[in-house]
């Protein structure tokens, strides 16, 4: 463009006006990635993306430079392919099979090895504490130690500093201390695990988290006692070195990842991978559709690009339409260090409660399993007791992402309850609403002594350690906890939701509902016991739930997640009923 040209003439600032019409585009911009090239994009309408003014001179190539970024929303959907029939059980087979393993490796079988070895570990650490002390290494009381429940208590924090002086290597009481300082919120669990023999394996199996805390949170809390136990001695036992592998992967394989094929060999090769469930999809058995996160593409999206393109960007929108894999209700997690980096990037999150959230049924291990012919009777409609334990875990997690690190307002949870928004409001109010009140009597009436229970409940077993959200616990058969308790602090934050003004990082696109009056709860529910709570609890004034126009039935939305050729022939079964 010549330098006397009519344009260039113009003040800089109507110049930049032209460049914001020019680079604007309804609805932003769209990944165009296929999960695994991560740094593509189109425009929403589907047009390729036009910035050819940008070659127009040097100098307009440098207004404009990074504008389309700085002025477009970026929008990111769940991701999977249709293609997941590969040649063999461990070969890629598209994104399907690739999200099916990475499920299983990470979504099912490194959470339960991490679990076992979290307690086992920490009775090491209790070992090498003692052998440090010079005391005996056998199970403690709550009096050993001087009481230790302060795991730093200064006159043994500065006994093991004297030690770690001369040797490289950190005492076990340094990383203890460590860990109950990145993690108060588990420090009584860090305490308890001291507390027993380190080779009582039979405690190992009645463990569960998370505690009443985000269930990330609890993961973080297993990660980093494995590696501070890989951090002492981890040749002293097999153990211990399988740990310190649990460890290594973990630390660079993650939830919100998208794998790749060298990930995935390399993490089957010491987690067994369930071959049945690989093989059914193989062999066309299994038409369960796997996704990955929105979230997990645009982190995927976030790592392909230079961090000086990354720093113009200013909005992002994840639209997890679909279900996904791998603990899709944690992996934000995976954007705080960019939310890091570009303090002026806002994220929304935005889950659909009808094609995601609210179908989450612990029932069923595969979507396929969820709509068979036998279970029909089972999925017709939407149980009430399954609602409120999803959404308060995509609400825990949420609220856990600013002590994780999130930057305030660079994250937001939008609950989306379209294309029916009006049942949401009432579902909300009929059954989120009230199982908040029913935790907040609970929690309430067990602090009163309202609760009809000898031995009085401990702090475990108050946060809900060996509930089974089911039902009946599936060792014992019967109601070891109250199922009404969902995570610390649940119940304030239906509180801020439904004011919809009260700061929450979350919301909802339909009215959430008013809360329920938990002090009458606690009045009707005088002197009960657990299992009583546990009764009244599971009787909803409403059962099940039907979907409304302009929603296909329920078993239909349930069908979305098979491929289409098993998705035709269920319809038909289905209607056949």
């Amino acid at each position: 463009m010549r330098s006397d040209s009519t344009f260039l003439s113009m003040p800089r600032e109507v110049r930049d006006l032209v460049y914001q019409h020019y680079v604007v585009v309804d609805g932003g911009y769209v990944s165009a990635s296929d999960g695994l090239l991560g740094g593509r994009l189109k425009r929403a309408d589907g047009r390729p993306i036009d910035l050819n003014l940008m070659y127009a001179c040097r100098l307009v190539a440098d207004e404009m430079r990074h504008l389309a970024l700085r002025s477009n929303t970026i929008t990111f959907f769940t991701i999977t392919s249709e293609k997941g029939v590969p040649s063999s059980i461990t070969s890629d087979g598209g994104l399907r099979m690739r999200a099916a393993r990475f499920d299983g490796l990470v979504g099912r079988s490194l959470d339960s090895r991490r679990q076992l070895l979290f307690h086992f570990v920490g009775g090491y650490l209790l070992h090498q504490k003692c052998t440090e002390l010079g005391a005996p290494s056998g199970p403690l009381d709550d009096n050993d130690y001087d009481g230790d429940n302060n795991l730093d208590e200064p006159s043994v924090s500065r006994h093991f500093n004297k030690r770690s002086a001369a040797s490289a290597r950190p005492t076990a009481q340094a990383l203890l201390a460590e860990l109950a300082e990145k993690h108060p919120r588990f420090r009584p669990v860090l305490e308890r695990i001291q507390r027993h023999d380190w080779l009582a394996r039979g405690i190992l199996y009645d463990r569960h988290g998370p505690y009443g805390e985000a269930p990330s949170s609890y993961r973080e809390l297993c990660r980093d006692l494995l590696q501070a136990a890989s951090r002492l001695n981890p040749e002293d036992s097999l153990h211990l070195i399988c740990s310190a592998r649990t460890a290594s992967c973990a630390a660079r394989v993650r939830e919100w990842d998208i794998p790749t094929a060298p990930d995935l060999k390399e993490m089957s090769s010491w987690i067994a991978e369930d071959k049945r469930l690989l093989s059914s999809i193989r062999h066309g058995s299994d038409g369960s559709v796997y996704r990955f996160s929105a979230a997990a593409s645009a982190i995927r999206y976030l790592q392909s690009i230079p961090a000086a393109m990354r720093a113009q960007l200013r909005k992002i929108v994840l639209v997890e339409d679909y279900r996904s894999v791998a603990h899709p209700e944690s992996h934000a997690r995976g954007l705080i260090p960019f939310c890091r980096e570009n303090p002026l990037l806002r994220v929304e999150r935005r889950v659909n409660l009808w094609r995601n959230l609210f179908q989450v049924d612990k029932r069923w291990y595969t979507p396929h399993q969820q709509c068979e012919h036998q279970n029909r009777a089972a999925t017709r409609a939407l149980r009430s007791r399954d609602i409120t334990s999803t959404v308060a875990l995509w609400v825990t997690e949420a609220l856990a992402l600013g002590p994780a690190g999130m930057p305030a307002a660079s994250f937001s949870l939008v609950l989306d309850g379209d294309p029916a928004p009006q049942l949401c409001a009432r579902i909300f109010q009929t059954v989120v609403q009230r199982d908040a009140a029913w935790q907040r009597a609970w929690t309430e009436s067990m602090d009163r002594g309202l609760v009809l229970v000898h031995p009085v409940l401990d702090w475990f077993e108050r946060r809900g350690e060996d509930a089974a959200r089911a039902g009946v616990h599936p060792v014992s058969g019967v109601y070891e906890s109250y199922l009404g308790y969902f995570y610390e602090g649940f119940p304030e934050a239906m509180r801020d939701i439904a004011r919809r003004g009260g700061g929450s990082v979350v919301r909802c696109n339909f009215d959430a509902g008013e809360p329920w009056d938990a002090e009458k709860v606690v009045r009707c529910n005088k002197m009960w016991t657990p299992a009583q709570w546990n009764e009244g609890w599971l009787r909803h004034e409403q059962l099940f739930w039907e979907t409304e126009a302009p929603l296909p039935e329920w078993p239909a939305l349930l069908m979305e997640n098979l491929i289409g050729s098993f998705a035709g022939r269920k319809k038909k079964s289905w209607r056949g009923r």
